[in-house]
């Protein structure tokens, strides 16, 4: 990756960063529609579009919304199309079983990188009372600075997320990547199975998110209910 690509990723995420909480909200910080940007951005739009449906997929119900605190789906995202691009040259060869790998690992980071939206929200919340009393007093100056500074906060968390995705998922695929060409040539993804793998995650993001009784019996009777109308139709 050369400076002009990096710097194009961090405007990116910048941009997606902000669009997920704190501008406008344009479906701009979908993982299907950043890491698709980024992959155009890198030169790898294909992997990049694999990457966004999967994580678009596990994350569909995860929105930050109110008081919920979702994983940053958008930063995860971006990194793993940043970690694709980095390391793809060298596992050329199981290139599928790759990204599903790197899917799998910035789900994990993205976890462990809540801290840095905890971290913008409890400083925003602290911007915002600032603002407030700023009007209480006229002073329209110190509401116009913190409304700034909360977006320099925000664009800050997207970048530490990023960057904590990116610098921990390298890391670990820097010391791992001896043994990785053994451990994809095992992984049970070549070619058609990859197929498989769309319909698997959606179902398991389905089967997560619905919160009924007896909700494997209820999905499984749906399923085969529409399947024999589709066939009798």
């Amino acid at each position: 990756m050369d400076t002009t690509q990096w710097v194009m990723i961090v405007v990116v995420s910048i941009l997606s960063g902000l669009d997920r909480t704190a501008l406008a909200q344009t479906m701009l910080s979908r993982p299907l529609v950043c890491s698709c940007i980024a992959g155009y951005v890198l030169g790898i739009f294909v992997p990049a579009l694999q990457i966004g449906i999967m994580l678009e997929l596990l994350w569909l119900m995860r929105l930050p919304v109110g008081a919920t605190i979702a994983p940053d789906d958008t930063q995860a995202a971006i990194g793993a199309v940043v970690l694709v691009k980095l390391f793809s040259l060298q596992l050329a060869d199981h290139l599928y079983a790759f990204i599903i790998f790197i899917v799998v690992l910035v789900v994990i980071l993205a976890e462990v990188g809540k801290c840095w939206d905890v971290w913008a929200r409890h400083l925003n919340e602290r911007l915002f009372s600032n603002a407030l009393r700023g009007l209480e007093r006229l002073n329209i100056r110190t509401l116009v600075v913190n409304h700034y500074a909360g977006l320099v906060v925000f664009s800050c968390a997207a970048l530490l997320s990023l960057l904590f995705i990116v610098a921990g998922g390298g890391g670990a695929l820097w010391l791992a990547m001896k043994y990785m060409p053994t451990l994809l040539s095992v992984f049970p993804v070549h070619g058609e199975w990859l197929v498989a793998i769309f319909p698997l995650v959606g179902i398991a993001s389905i089967l997560v998110v619905m919160r009924v009784k007896h909700t494997v019996s209820l999905f499984i009777g749906g399923f085969f209910l529409t399947f024999m109308l589709l066939e009798v139709l």
